[in-house]
């Protein structure tokens, strides 16, 4: 991201689900089909890192 920020806010489904919002999937250039992995620490911060772009 640039140096400014975005904050949106999402409610976990009851599948467990996430929406990434279409603004901040534009924002990192993430679309349908790339491959993400999370990491989690002991202080309860989740990170979401693109691990493999899509090619068609």
């Amino acid at each position: 991201m640039n140096n400014t920020e975005t904050t949106i806010t999402r409610t976990l489904d009851e599948l467990g689900r996430i929406v990434i919002p279409k603004e901040i999937r534009a924002k990192l250039g993430w679309g349908e089909k790339d491959t993400f992995t999370f990491h989690c620490t002991e202080n309860n911060t989740l990170t979401l890192q693109l691990a493999e772009k899509y090619q068609s």
